[in-house]
């Protein structure tokens, strides 16, 4: 039998037997024993790992019509979602599969090269040679034949890219090197769908031409390892598309159009009462919780969370520390008419607590900067369009809003959380959320700020949450000073008056990343300074 132990000969190689007659895991027992079914499995994981983000829709070539069909995975009709079995039938040739990505954004773009087999290897060369003048490396391009005639190059980001930059993308490098969309097609840009590499392209009936779809290097020379090419894939950054956004051209005239229609945007929203907090105002609202613990029943919980990020983040101490600390002041500091949970209780729910607080990144105290700074590119960028052309006063609007808040709290990838609420406040205008998505959504289509993510309706119908989190297109990380924003700091006072609830809200805001109007902490009017 052909799944007989090949150590012993004796019994079948289950998991079990090569566990306890050999001291050999599965995986290595194929490593060693059977190379060639560890090599079509690891190529299989590489595939999965760059290529498959869904498997609820996507293409298959149907030999008996002789066409691509797009499928949805449908129990009632008996249509399966794309398993790891059917990819097997892909790189064991029986079949031949493809994926389809999202519909408005996409984790990877395939250049598709269709011509005669000579200019397609011309245009490959030149198209792998403009990728890499843009900056990017032999290792970030994925090329293969595509099985017929022409070629395919896939590159894969980090994370998902909005449909817009993409074809902003695609269209331009196309439109550089002079082809048509016939001649080099944009694919896996948003919904669209795209054959795998490593099968066989049936379509092609030309013996002349190798119909398998192997992996070559950026000049078309094929590639014998596929595995070890996978292997080394590496996947693009974002911030790649928005370097080579450079707006729109500077010039002394247009940029004192942009100042003075930005003097105007500021007169109209908050400006002043727009602050954000700085860490040297938590580590006293902390330190002052700590010595002498909540005051009103229901704010234990909420209390606990942020005392947890602040001992994790700015006192650095370990996750069991952190327990042991926060148990302390529980039992301890807090005064017990102001909560009614038993200790036993109290231990589970800081363990709960802590163990999120530590296991993900972005609860954090977020040290803001103290001033924001538009530079004349930025200005540039918030007034005019690609072309040059001036912004209606409304999308104007919206981008000196995102542009500012950017500027405080975007991380190192420019990326940045900002609700609707927070727009609606600082614009000082009332508007329903499905409008500023719209709004929002636009600027997008204009290259000039990315949705990263927003609540979606997935394909199939089912809805999924998701964070409003942005980043502007073409925004200047230089540091000269064309136009700065005093943000004003606040300091906590330890008097009566003090009102803890509205500096927990204000605490919160810092956390999560939002924005907020300056409160009134306290009657003490000289213990508030700016």
């Amino acid at each position: 039998m052909s799944n007989m132990c090949k150590i012993c000969g004796e019994k079948r190689a289950t998991k079990t037997h090569l566990l306890s007659a050999h001291k050999l895991s599965k995986e290595d027992y194929i490593r060693q024993y059977e190379p060639e079914v560890y090599e079509q499995e690891q190529i299989l994981a590489e595939l999965n790992a760059l290529y498959v983000r869904r498997r609820d829709k996507y293409i298959v070539f149907n030999r008996k019509i002789e066409s691509w069909q797009t499928l949805t995975a449908n129990t009632q009709r008996r249509i399966p979602p794309l398993t790891d079995r059917a990819l097997q039938q892909h790189l064991r040739g029986e079949s031949c599969y493809g994926i389809v990505s999202n519909s408005a954004t996409s984790h990877l773009i395939v250049f598709d090269i269709d011509m005669n087999p000579t200019d397609s290897l011309t245009a490959l060369k030149l198209l792998t040679s403009e990728l890499k003048r843009l900056g990017l490396s032999e290792e970030q391009m994925l090329c293969s034949w595509s099985g017929r005639r022409g070629f395919h190059v896939a590159l894969f980001f980090e994370e998902e890219v909005s449909k817009a930059v993409l074809v902003s993308f695609y269209e331009s490098i196309r439109d550089k090197l002079g082809y048509s969309n016939k001649q080099i097609e944009g694919k896996a840009i948003g919904g669209q769908g795209v054959k795998l590499p490593l099968g066989i392209n049936f379509k092609n009936k030309d013996l002349e031409y190798d119909n398998f779809c192997y992996l070559v290097t950026s000049t078309g020379e094929k590639i014998i390892n596929s595995l070890d090419r996978l292997q080394n894939v590496e996947k693009i950054p974002v911030s790649f598309f928005y370097e080579l956004s450079s707006g729109p051209e500077i010039s002394p005239e247009k940029l004192e159009i942009a100042q003075n229609a930005l003097s105007e945007i500021e007169r109209e929203i908050a400006g002043d009462e727009y602050y954000y907090l700085t860490a040297d105002v938590i580590d006293k609202w902390c330190e002052y919780k700590l010595k002498f613990g909540i005051e009103a029943s229901g704010t234990r919980h909420n209390t606990t969370f942020y005392l947890a990020v602040w001992l994790k983040d700015r006192k650095k101490l370990t996750k069991e520390d952190t327990k042991k600390r926060l148990f302390d002041w529980t039992a301890n500091v807090c005064s017990k008419k102001f909560y009614k949970t038993a200790l036993n209780d109290v231990q589970k729910e800081i363990n709960d607590t802590v163990n999120t607080v530590f296991k993900y990144d972005k609860y954090r105290i977020r040290e803001v900067k103290k001033h924001i700074t538009l530079t004349a590119k930025d200005q540039m960028n918030i007034v005019y369009d690609s072309q040059g052309k001036i912004l209606s006063k409304t999308d104007m609007k919206a981008m000196f809003i995102h542009a500012r808040h950017s500027k405080v709290y975007a991380n190192d990838s420019g990326i940045y959380y900002m609700t609707y609420d927070t727009f609606r406040e600082i614009s000082k205008q009332d508007t329903k959320n499905k409008v500023l998505k719209q709004r929002f959504e636009k600027l997008q289509l204009m290259n000039k700020l990315q949705i990263v993510s927003s609540n979606v309706v997935r394909d199939n119908h089912t809805f999924m949450k998701k964070p409003n989190t942005y980043r502007i297109i073409g925004a200047d990380n230089d540091n000269s000073l064309q136009l700065k924003k005093e943000v004003k700091d606040i300091e906590v006072c330890t008097c009566s008056s003090l009102d803890l609830d509205k500096l927990i809200d204000t605490l919160k805001a810092n956390v999560t990343g939002k924005a907020g109007r300056r409160p009134k902490l306290c009657k003490c009017k000289q213990k508030r300074s700016s």
